[in-house]
């Protein structure tokens, strides 16, 4: 059976759209970018907004735990296949690659 690719972007509130936002924002272009490149390679990627949804936050015990230390200032949170691989910031393209192979060497590994 294939390992899974899943990537989950826990990101910042927003004012209006998020998506529409993108466009004003060149780290949110880079992400976006990243996205794009990763659904092409086969990877889920979905990405949680608490001004649309706050359930996912609070579902995730690894994600509510930061979010209850940190508040806000933990986002954005970036989980691959279930293992936080960053705070505070987005990760490069290489990062989630790197963390995406990692998880699929070590299957069941946990952070």
């Amino acid at each position: 059976m294939p390992a899974q690719k899943l990537v989950e972007l826990y990101e910042m509130p927003a004012c209006g759209d998020p998506r529409s936002e993108t466009r004003f924002n060149p780290v949110l272009q880079d992400v976006s970018q990243m996205v794009k490149e990763l659904e092409a390679e086969g990877v889920k990627v979905v990405r949680y907004f608490p001004s649309e949804e706050v359930t996912p936050f609070m579902r995730n015990p690894k994600v509510a735990a930061l979010m209850m230390e940190q508040r806000l200032g933990a986002l954005p949170i970036t989980m691959v296949n279930g293992n936080i691989i960053k705070v505070q910031s987005y990760p490069t393209i290489e990062e989630v690659r790197s963390a995406l192979a990692e998880t699929a060497e070590t299957p069941g590994k946990k952070a």
